[in-house]
């Protein structure tokens, strides 16, 4: 990367292996709490407006 700073192989397999348990941890929590949402309902105001940003024509 040219930061000028030296690693050995084994501490770069270290850290991608650390870094690998922290994003598998921070995707377990996500898709814990992401479960617990409750589903919009479709008859609320604030559904229909997620909704509408979701659609192909909102990102254009």
């Amino acid at each position: 990367m040219g930061t000028g700073l030296r690693i050995e192989p084994d501490e770069c397999a270290y850290l991608m292996k650390r870094l690998t348990e922290c994003l598998t941890d921070v995707l377990r929590v996500a898709e814990s709490r992401g479960g617990r949402l409750p589903a919009p309902s479709p008859l609320e105001p604030e559904a229909e407006r997620v909704l509408e940003d979701k659609t192909p024509e909102a990102t254009s």
